[in-house]
């Protein structure tokens, strides 16, 4: 009778291990975690976001899982449910596409998972997320070049993607200012280049082939600002007003030098500490109400020196 006992303990010792064993090949996660998952991580501000948000994680002792969709959509859609097959119940993302993402944000949804959405809304799904004023932003660029731009000025602008809310909130902002403030200044045309410098130096220098005259060009973030940069230094253009947004350090170097006259500082830091204050409190079983918006703050040759490391 004891030596049935035993075996029956011994044996009921070896199953719980073998269960314990496969939970952890299934990749299964404590409460304490959470997934961070990145659009692109050659995305300047895109990853300062992301260091921001892992430091503060791991001064608080938080586990966190990053993926990088490398600007694909279909792989971010596989990382997420990933993330969600691993047991992970608060996903932090960087959407690749607004649209594309909603049915698997939806199918989090409907697994009690937590979604924070930073940098990026999306159309569809329950979510909250941190932000800045993408309006004021195009605003913001749409005064500087009203001041700087000459009579009957002929500029072009460079849009983030298609569907994209940050994309378009910073195009209507712009235009809106730029007709009220200069409206003898005639857009010649606008291009998405989808947040990408090389699609924007191929766009400018096409522009460049076709417009003889180019006083501007406004860009919705620092990296295509930067490929307009490179095309019009090729062409050996001179003289062309150019805006920027997110004050990457390229882009800071650009406004040093005078190849560029505006950034717009949308503070990573802030942005990705807020993130992580977000996705903590859901962490915790009570999904935050709402979210957070940071300000921008205008950055030109005259205070560039306060933002260089």
């Amino acid at each position: 009778m004891k030596f049935r006992t035993k075996l029956l303990g011994v044996l009921t010792a070896c199953l719980l291990l073998v269960v314990s064993v496969l939970a952890g090949g299934c990749g299964s996660t404590t409460s304490n975690t959470v997934a961070y998952l990145n659009y692109n991580g050659d995305d300047g501000f895109c990853t300062m976001l992301a260091d921001a948000f892992k430091a503060k994680a791991q001064a608080d002792g938080t586990e966190v899982l990053y993926y990088d969709a490398k600007n694909d959509v279909a792989l971010q859609i596989d990382q997420m449910n990933e993330a969600m097959d691993k047991g992970v119940k608060t996903i932090v993302l960087l959407a690749v596409d607004p649209d594309l993402l909603v049915p698997t944000v939806e199918k989090a949804n409907a697994a009690g998972i937590n979604v924070v959405t930073v940098n990026r809304g999306l159309n569809g799904g329950k979510y909250v997320g941190v932000y800045s004023d993408d309006k004021k932003g195009g605003e913001m660029q749409a005064e500087y070049m009203a001041e700087k731009l000459p009579p009957n000025a002929k500029i072009c602008y460079l849009r983030g993607p298609n569907g994209s809310k940050d994309a378009n909130n910073r195009l209507e902002g712009f235009m809106t200012v730029l007709k009220q403030k200069r409206p003898d200044v005639q857009v010649l045309d606008q291009a998405v280049a989808a947040w990408s410098d090389t699609n924007a130096m191929k766009i400018t220098a096409n522009w460049l082939s076709i417009f003889p005259q180019i006083d501007g060009i406004a860009a919705a973030n620092d990296s295509m600002a930067l490929g307009a940069v490179a095309a019009l230094k090729l062409a050996g253009k001179q003289d062309v007003v150019v805006c920027g947004l997110d004050a990457v350090d390229d882009a800071l170097k650009a406004v040093q030098a005078g190849d560029m006259g505006l950034t717009l500082k949308q503070d990573a830091v802030e942005e990705g500490e807020a993130t992580y204050d977000l996705a903590k409190q859901a962490m915790s079983g009570t999904m935050p109400g709402e979210g957070y918006t940071a300000k921008f703050t205008a950055i030109t040759k005259d205070n560039v020196s306060q933002f260089l490391k």
